[in-house]
């Protein structure tokens, strides 16, 4: 498999970046009037070039610099924009340290991160004011505060204006004395020092139990380096940014890798707007949660049906089936229809941040989408593994990205699966202030022990299982991943979300639960109203799908949710949130 892997990467050869701000300084001397976003401002159209865009982020750099800031570690919450990832590229072009805060925190533990993280620089736009800008003692180590506001195109930005010396600057005027000193000979971007910490990242917790992922550029680099020869982009394609930018997923493989191989970016400022921006927007790539992408497949389904046109989808799969196999590809002909209601050009679709069923992503491919599952954690900056653009492997994660190694730590020999460690440039530095969690999980030859549980098969693919800490331990001893079960259910039809678990039966003894949320719209369409009718529907539905498990691994009981499960910004399901008392069986 390692020659496959070669021929991979000679195939998408292509130049790499020596720095994170690289990738968009090397692409505006390519691509200057192109542009590098496009996004919604104020009911308009908006763009920016690539060349108006390094301008903006050089000044912002330089007049960061000239702040002279101690620790020059800057917290950066808000709405997504041009302007949000200006400030990211121009700190660290800057030689700083960027901590992208998640914008679902609450008040007291934006302050709690931003203490913690040593921030003495804040960058934030007006839906943060009140946090910043209050009298509170966790923020009094705060230099610098400095007010995103994006009151004008990301173009005219540094269009002349007065300087304002107010004690609480808007980014624009930050960015204008910024440009005045570049105009002068300031330095904007320094010799980087790669190795070095530049972004502090917080796994996903409470105040006291998240930690802080420090990666160096280096980690980046390797990541989005490496990572983009597995996927065949080109300077025409378009990616739609859904996902939250603090997000290092979203970061570095759906903004940084597009800026690297000077492709446009558009960006979705809001959920609810998904569906229009790909029709506003016509992008070709996108990156995904599982989660999105079954959104995608049930909005096909819903829409056939609305529509009677269920049985010409079912028709149309049976003939792009047949033609396949005659080695004729007219999927994309076929499905115009379906592809049009994501603007048409929709090609690639990586996903990542969860393991993805394989029946959903065959499911997606029927239509003509290539679907590149991945592997990635924050600690990894984050890519890990990717199906390569001219592989077919619907139940793996991927290859392992090229100069990384991988191995599986089994507790037994005969295990079949164990937890996935890994070695590679893509490691982070460790964890901010805490020496004993980084030596959990981080060994002294650089080995990253992932908390996720999989295999390698005899190809060098490799599967995910779970995550060691949601493991179910049964009476039997037998261990389940529930995010195996899981994706044996979530296909099923009038599932909106759902979450297996254990419970005790009127013996003590556990047996496997699943907790449903129901699509109750699209279950009412089928006459399936009522608790007990929404109960005899899925426990008969779950009966077909026992019948594909092992004996250890079947549902015993069913339970309603009336209400949708608490959700992370990249909307996975909080399971320490979630109690099974919360439905109806």
């Amino acid at each position: 498999m390692a020659t496959k892997i070669e021929r991979i990467t000679r195939v998408l050869d292509q130049p790499e970046a020596t720095s994170v701000p690289g990738m968009l300084f090397d692409s505006a001397r390519l691509y200057p009037t192109k542009d590098v976003f496009r996004y919604r401002r104020d009911g308009a159209d908006c763009s920016v070039t690539y060349s108006a865009f390094e301008r903006l982020v050089r000044a912002l750099s330089c007049a960061f610099s000239e702040r002279a800031l101690p620790t020059f570690h800057v917290a950066l919450i808000g709405e997504k924009s041009p302007e949000w990832i200006a400030v990211y590229l121009a700190v660290v072009a800057a030689g700083g340290v960027i901590v992208p805060l998640d914008r679902e925190l609450d008040r007291a533990q934006i302050a709690s991160f931003v203490r913690e993280a040593d921030c003495d620089a804040a960058v934030y736009t007006d839906t943060y004011r009140e946090v910043f800008e209050a009298d509170d003692e966790r923020l009094s180590n705060l230099r610098l505060r400095v007010r995103l506001v994006t009151d004008c195109p990301t173009e005219t930005i540094l269009a002349e204006r007065a300087y304002e010396t107010e004690e609480i600057p808007a980014l624009g005027d930050l960015a204008r004395r910024g440009a005045r000193l570049l105009d002068g000979g300031a330095e904007s971007a320094p010799e980087p020092d790669c190795d070095r910490l530049a972004v502090l990242l917080f796994t996903s917790g409470t105040t006291g139990t998240a930690k802080m992922v420090m990666l160096s550029q280096n980690n980046i680099l390797f990541c989005c380096n490496r990572g983009i020869k597995y996927v065949a982009v080109t300077p025409d394609d378009v990616f739609l940014s859904i996902l939250p930018l603090h997000h290092t997923y979203e970061m570095s493989c759906g903004i940084l890798v597009a800026l690297l191989r000077g492709c446009t970016v558009a960006i979705n400022d809001r959920i609810t707007s998904v569906l229009s921006d790909f029709k506003r927007f016509s992008p070709s790539v996108i990156c995904v949660v599982p989660t999105v992408l079954g959104v995608m497949y049930k909005k096909i389904l819903e829409t056939a049906r609305k529509e009677g046109k269920e049985k010409t989808l079912l028709v149309g799969r049976a003939l792009s089936g047949a033609l396949m196999h005659l080695g004729i590809d007219g999927r994309r002909k076929i499905f115009a229809t379906v592809l049009a209601a994501f603007g048409g050009r929709l090609r690639l679709v990586v996903s990542g941040g969860a393991a993805c069923s394989a029946e959903l992503i065959a499911n997606m491919e029927a239509f003509g989408l290539k679907v590149s599952q991945a592997y990635g954690i924050t600690e990894c900056a984050p890519g890990v593994a990717m199906i390569p653009h001219d592989v077919t492997n619907y139940a793996s994660c991927g290859l392992p990205i090229v100069g990384q190694q991988i191995i599986i730590d089994r507790a037994h020999p005969d295990d079949e699966t164990g937890e996935i460690v890994i070695k590679g440039g893509n490691v982070m530095l460790g964890y901010y202030k805490n020496e004993e969690a980084t030596r959990d999980v981080l060994t002294s030859r650089g080995w990253f022990y992932s908390g996720d549980c999989g295999y390698l098969d005899k190809n060098g693919f490799l599967y995910i299982t779970g995550r060691k800490k949601n493991v179910l331990v049964l009476d039997s001893g037998k261990n389940v991943f529930p995010e195996e079960i899981e994706e044996y259910l979530e296909p099923i039809f009038g599932i909106r979300d759902c979450m297996v678990t254990t419970t005790k039966r009127d013996d003590g003894l556990l047996q496997l639960t699943a907790i449903i949320f129901p699509d109750f719209d699209a279950l009412k369409e089928k006459a399936v109203e009522g608790d007990d009718a929404l109960l005899d529907y899925f426990n008969a539905e779950i009966k077909r799908v026992n019948g594909r498990l092992a004996a250890f691994r079947q549902i015993k009981c069913v339970k309603i949710r009336k209400t949708p499960f608490p959700k992370t910004s990249t909307m996975k399901i909080q399971r320490h949130k979630v109690s099974a008392e919360d439905g109806e069986e």
